[in-house]
């Protein structure tokens, strides 16, 4: 997920073997989840991105 929200997904799908309506739900399941579920979590947290990244010196 970007700092700006974004988030880039990437759906394969053989049209031979699915049909489109069927990959095309599946992708607004996915949106509505990301929106009414993960978003609001996701926001919900004092700071996500601040951890503590910084390596130990265990060497």
């Amino acid at each position: 997920i970007e700092a700006d929200g974004r988030c880039l997904i990437t759906l394969i799908a053989d049209h031979r073997v699915i049909d489109g309506a069927v990959v095309a739900r599946s992708l607004a399941d996915l949106e509505k989840v990301l929106r009414q579920e993960i978003i609001p979590e996701l926001r919900s947290q004092k700071n996500p991105l601040a951890t503590d990244a910084t390596p130990s010196n265990a060497a």
